[in-house]
Order: structure tokens, then sequence, then C-alpha cells
């Protein structure tokens, strides 16, 4: 629980910085994924200047222990490009998040799923290899997914 509240409380205060730095608005979109006070930034922005502001607002956060830079500099596409991109990767997540669900062998609830231009990014927390293979394979497996980025860490209770 204790991790939980570090986490939700690390995500709100970068987001919040984001907002003001105009880091979060409707031509850059970065995510801000927090597992056990390792950051991961997603998402897409305009030019490598903003990747490199957004790691350095992450870092400025008490508690942070990692950051994932993850973020992907944009191509030039258009508005409807990246509409149908969006809305892709919004599919290609939940179809890996169901099918973890029903995986016995996947406790899902330790796994983020973000899908960023058909690179699905995982993080979260396994109790051993099997779970880290799980998952990951589910990734590969699915229908639209050009690459599978884990950071997925093994705890062991």
């Amino acid at each position: 629980v204790v991790e939980t509240k570090n986490d939700l409380l690390i995500t709100a205060q970068i987001d919040q910085q984001f907002i003001a730095e105009g880091l979060k608005n409707p031509t850059n979109k970065i995510g801000v994924t927090v597992d056990r006070q390792r950051v991961l930034l997603t998402g897409i922005v305009d030019n490598a200047k903003l990747v490199k502001k957004a790691n350095e607002l992450a870092w400025r956060v008490s508690g942070v222990k990692e950051v994932i830079d993850e973020i992907q500099v944009k191509e030039n596409k258009t508005l409807v490009s990246n509409f149908v991109n969006y809305f892709k990767d919004a599919a290609i997540t939940a179809q890996i998040s169901a099918k973890a669900l029903l995986d016995k062998n996947i406790s899902s609830l330790n796994f983020e799923v973000i899908t960023i231009n058909k690179v699905v990014y995982l993080i979260g927390t396994a109790q051993g290899s099997g779970e880290i293979k799980a998952i990951s394979d589910i990734a590969a497996r699915t229908v639209g997914v050009d690459k599978v980025i884990s950071h997925i860490i093994l705890v062991h209770n």
C-alpha cells in the first residue's frame, strides 16, 4: 500500500510539472507510468529538447529511483494518421491486457502495458522469469505489434 501511495504521488507531481512546462498538450503527449518508484516515460513529442526536459523534470521529483526514457520524437504525420495510430495502439494494449488477465501463469495486476506506434512497453514486477516470458510472449504474438520492450523486474516475496 505504501508503494502504491508513493507511486501515485510521484505520478501526480510529474504530471503537474509536465502540464506546467507544456509537455502534456495536444501536440506533445508524454505518458507517465510509475511502478515501485521507477518512472517510465512514453509518448510522442515534437523534438529531442522536450525529451531531455521531461527526463530532467522527472528526476526532480522526490522519491524517484529510476527514470526510463522511452519517449519517441514525432515524425511528420497528419492528424488523421495520428488518430488512427492512437486507436490501433489502444486496441493492441486492450488485447494484451485481456489475454494476460485470462492467463493463469500471469498476475496481470502487477503489470502495465503501454503501446506507442506499435511498440509495446511492459513495466511491473514478476514473481519469476516464467511470468516475464508469458507476458512478453503474449505481447509479441499480438497482431500489429512491431516490437516489445520489457522493463519488468523480478521480485521475490
